[in-house]
C-alpha cells in the first residue's frame, strides 16, 4: 500500500501494451481496494478495519464456494468480485462502528452478518 510502490505502477499500466506491465493491473486494483476500506472514516484502528475485511472476505468466498455460486467461468462472481461486495458494504457501514464495538478477532462474524443481510435486500 505504499504510495511509492502503486504510484510508478500504475502510470505503467497505464501508457504500456505490454502483457507483463498488464498483468500488474491487479494488483494495483487489490492495493486501491484496500485504500478504500482503509479510509472509510471509520474510528476503528486501521489494522482491524484490516483484519476484519479480509476474514469477512474468506468467509464469504468459502460460502460462495459450498453453494456451487463461486467463480467467473460458471457465470458467478469471482474473488475479486466478491471482495469489492465486502468492501462496499464495510465503507457504508463502517463509521457507524466505535473501537469498544469491534474486536478484530471476533467482529467479522457481526460484519458478515450484516453483510449477508444488507445484500438480500437487493
Amino acid at each position: 500500500l505504499d504510495n511509492e510502490v502503486t504510484g510508478g505502477a500504475e502510470e505503467r499500466i497505464n501508457s504500456s501494451s505490454n502483457k507483463d506491465d498488464r498483468s500488474l493491473e491487479a494488483i494495483r486494483d487489490s492495493d486501491m481496494l484496500l485504500k478504500r476500506v482503509l479510509t472509510s472514516n471509520s474510528k476503528v484502528p486501521k489494522q482491524c478495519l484490516l483484519k476484519v475485511f479480509r476474514r469477512t472476505t474468506r468467509c464469504v468466498k468459502v460460502w460462495a464456494k459450498r453453494r456451487g455460486i463461486y467463480g467467473t467461468s460458471f457465470g458467478f462472481p469471482g474473488g475479486f468480485a466478491l471482495s469489492v461486495l465486502v468492501a462496499a458494504f464495510m465503507n457504508k457501514e463502517a463509521p457507524k462502528w466505535t473501537p469498544p464495538q469491534v474486536d478484530a478477532d471476533h467482529f467479522h462474524v457481526t460484519v458478515l452478518g450484516g453483510f449477508f443481510d444488507f445484500y438480500s435486500k437487493f
